[in-house]
């Protein structure tokens, strides 16, 4: 009965090694969840006049993941002023803002984008808009249409992972009991 409980006790701080081992792969448990502090933003342009802008951590450079409620203003070298506009996220990427639509004409302008959330910040850039066309072309080799799923291979890896480990562990569980019985 003895050699049961140690092979039970092992099998537990097996089995919690192993899960904190995966928590630690997969960044569940990451040391840089927490932020705070200043921000920088950068601005930047689309190709089809739209303006786009993400920001980053003054302290240690990572990836504002926060809501924002960000708003950009322009002037044109004419004089012309576009904005307020509320920059929406999403379309370039999970952490990035842009305009809803197209917003500026070719040319020189003054881009302002100001967010009070997750702290006060203003940015000024010039910029020179320069409308290219886009064309995506699906017959080209090796294309692959974006479906949205990205994420489910690393999770299928993870589920897969832990289920592997969880079978090894029963496999030497019985194993072992299966010894200590004859």
């Amino acid at each position: 009965m003895n050699a049961q409980m140690t092979l039970r006790r092992r099998s537990i701080t097996l089995v919690a090694a192993l899960l904190a081992l995966m928590l630690s792969l997969f960044g569940v448990a990451s040391a840089a969840t927490a932020h705070g502090g200043d921000i920088q933003l950068n601005i930047g342009q689309d190709g089809t006049g739209k303006i786009m802008m993400d920001a980053v951590y003054v302290e240690d450079g990572h990836q504002v993941e926060e809501v924002m409620d960000a708003y950009m203003t322009a002037v044109s070298a004419t004089g012309q002023e576009v904005g307020p506009i509320r920059l929406v996220s999403g379309e370039f990427g999970p952490y990035t803002w842009a305009t809803p639509d197209p917003v500026l004409l070719e040319g020189p302008w003054s881009v302002t984008v100001s967010t009070t959330r997750p702290a006060a910040a203003t940015a000024t850039v010039d910029l020179d808009i320069v409308q290219v066309e886009t064309v995506e072309d699906t017959n080209l080799p090796g294309y692959q249409a974006p479906t949205g799923l990205e994420w489910l291979l690393p999770v299928g890896i993870a589920v897969a992972g832990a289920i592997l480990i969880a079978l090894i562990v029963i496999i030497i569980v019985r194993t072992r009991s299966k010894r200590s019985a004859t």
